[in-house]
C-alpha cells in the first residue's frame, strides 16, 4: 500500500524583516526567526544567535542598550543553562533558570568583592563564600546565605 501525503514542504529561508519589534536579519521556517540571525531592537539593544520558532534558543550574546551583556545558551526567549551577565551590577558566570540566577555561580561586584555559591530565583541562598574587597580586604565570610 503507497501512502501519498501532500502537504507544503516546511522551507527554511533567510531574510530581512523591519516591524515595530526592530530588524531582523537572519533565517526563517514557517515565516517565524529560525536558525542563525540577529535582531536589532528598537531600544537599542542587540540579540545574535540561535532562534527556533520565534524566540531565542540555543547559544546567542544579547547587549542591551544600557550596556549590559548577557550571553549563554537560551530557551524560550530566557537565558537558561549555562551563561554569563556582565554589566553596571558587576559580572556573573554560572546557571541561569528563565533568566535568573540560579545553582552554582560566582558574582563580581563593582567594588571588586566575589560571592561564589549558591543562587535560587537571582538572590544567593544556601552554602556559598564572600569575599571582601573594601576596607575589609581579605576577609572571607564562608556559610550559609
Amino acid at each position: 500500500m503507497d501512502l501519498t501525503i501532500n502537504e507544503p514542504a516546511k522551507v527554511q529561508t533567510y531574510g530581512k524583516v523591519v516591524n515595530t519589534d526592530g530588524v531582523y536579519e537572519g533565517e526563517f521556517k514557517d515565516d517565524r526567526r529560525h536558525g542563525k540571525g540577529t535582531m536589532t531592537y528598537v531600544n537599542g539593544s542587540k540579540y545574535e544567535g540561535s532562534w527556533q520558532a520565534g524566540k531565542k534558543y540555543g547559544q546567542g550574546t544579547l547587549m542591551e542598550a544600557d550596556g549590559t551583556i548577557r550571553r549563554g545558551f537560551w530557551r524560550k526567549g530566557r537565558l537558561d543553562g549555562s551563561g554569563e551577565e556582565i554589566g553596571r551590577d558587576g559580572k556573573y558566570v554560572g546557571i541561569f533558570k528563565q533568566g535568573k540566577f540560579e545553582g552554582r555561580g560566582e558574582k563580581t561586584y563593582p567594588d571588586g568583592s566575589v560571592y561564589n555559591g549558591t543562587w535560587k530565583q537571582g538572590i544567593r541562598e544556601g552554602r556559598g563564600s564572600l569575599t571582601f574587597s573594601d576596607e575589609r580586604a581579605g576577609a572571607r565570610y564562608v556559610g550559609e546565605f
